[in-house]
C-alpha cells in the first residue's frame, strides 16, 4: 500500500504545472511580427441606461448591445523600427453586431478579406484585391479610423521581476494620453489609478503561462458629445476597466484570452440647464489563437 501511494504521489507531482510561491518572474509578452496569422474572436455585450434632459426634451433609453466578430488577421508587413504592423489582412468570418439601442448594425465585412496598408498617414484599403466602394470607405474608416499613439500591451508591464500576488503602478501619463487621444475624453490625473497583477505562473510545454490582471479607473471630468463638443461631468465620474488576460508569460508562444469588464457611471451638465446620466456595463471575451501558414 505505501508504495502505491508513494507511486501515486509521484506520478501527481509530475502531472501538476510546476512553479514555486517566492519565484520572481521578468513578464515578457508575445511580441508579434511579420508573416504572423491569428484568428481573433470578439464577444460583448451592453447593457445600461442613459437618461437625459435639455429644456423640455427629456429621455430615458435602455442599452441592450451585443457584438460577435470572428476573423483570422495575418501580418504582411512590420519594418524593424516600426511599433505596430504598417500593413495586415484580415478574412472576417462572421460580424453579428447590434446597437446599444438593439437595432441591428449592417456591415458588409463578413466574408470579405480587407487588406489595411497604414504605411501613410491615413490608412488605406482593399477589399477582396479591389478598391472599397463609398459606403464600405465609410466602415473601414470608422472601423479602423488612425492610430497615433504608440502604447500597446508591452508598456502595461511591470519593469522589474515579480511574484504570484504582486502589483505594480502603471504609468498615468501614458495610459491617459492613450486613451484620451482615442476617447476625447477628459480625465483627473490625480484621482485615477492603474493597478497590474500577476494572479498566477506556472510551467506548461516548456513555457511560463499564467494570468495578470488590469484594474483602471478613470476619473472623467468631460465627456465628449461630439467633434469639439464636451460636457463638464460631476464629481465621482468615473469609467473603470478590469482585464485579466490567460497569456505565455516568457514571450515564447503566441495566444491569449482576455476576460474584459468596462463600467461607466457618469452625471454631466449639458447646455440649458440639461444633465446627462449614464449607468452602463459592457463585458466580453476577446481570444487569439495562432494559426499555421499554409
Amino acid at each position: 500500500m505505501a508504495r502505491s501511494l508513494t507511486c501515486a504521489a509521484l506520478l501527481l507531482a509530475v502531472a501538476l504545472p510546476v512553479t514555486a510561491a517566492d519565484d520572481a518572474y521578468t513578464i515578457k509578452l508575445y511580441k508579434d511580427k511579420e508573416g504572423d496569422v491569428t484568428k481573433k474572436t470578439t464577444v460583448k455585450k451592453t447593457e445600461g441606461t442613459v437618461s437625459f434632459a435639455v429644456g423640455d426634451m427629456k429621455g430615458n433609453e435602455k442599452q441592450k448591445g451585443k457584438e460577435e466578430v470572428v476573423y483570422t488577421e495575418e501580418i504582411l508587413k512590420w519594418p524593424a523600427d516600426a511599433k505596430r504592423a504598417t500593413k495586415f489582412s484580415r478574412t472576417y468570418e462572421k460580424v453579428d453586431k447590434t446597437s446599444d439601442r438593439g437595432e441591428e448594425v449592417k456591415s458588409f465585412l463578413a466574408g470579405k478579406t480587407v487588406v489595411v496598408d497604414r504605411s501613410k498617414d491615413k490608412p488605406a484599403f482593399t477589399v477582396d484585391g479591389k478598391p472599397p466602394t463609398d459606403d464600405q470607405q465609410k466602415e473601414l474608416d470608422a472601423e479602423f479610423g488612425e492610430e497615433k499613439s504608440d502604447f500597446d500591451k508591452h508598456d502595461m508591464l511591470p519593469g522589474k521581476p515579480v511574484k504570484v500576488g504582486d502589483t505594480w503602478t502603471l504609468d498615468k501619463k501614458k495610459v491617459l494620453a492613450a486613451l484620451g487621444e482615442k476617447t476625447k475624453f477628459g480625465f483627473d490625473e490625480e484621482k485615477s489609478s492603474f493597478t497590474g497583477k500577476l494572479v498566477k505562473a506556472a510551467m506548461k510545454d516548456g513555457a511560463l503561462h499564467g494570468t495578470i490582471e488590469f484594474n483602471l479607473k478613470f476619473a472623467l471630468t468631460d465627456f465628449p458629445l461630439g467633434p469639439n463638443m464636451a460636457a463638464a461631468t460631476e464629481a465621482g465620474s468615473v469609467m473603470t476597466i478590469k482585464a485579466s488576460i490567460d497569456c505565455c508569460l516568457d514571450g515564447t508562444v503566441a495566444g491569449e484570452k482576455s476576460d474584459i469588464t468596462m463600467t461607466m457611471l457618469v452625471k454631466a451638465k449639458l447646455p440649458m440647464d440639461g444633465k446627462l446620466e449614464i449607468d452602463s456595463t459592457v463585458s466580453g471575451t476577446e481570444t487569439e489563437v495562432p494559426v499555421k501558414k499554409k
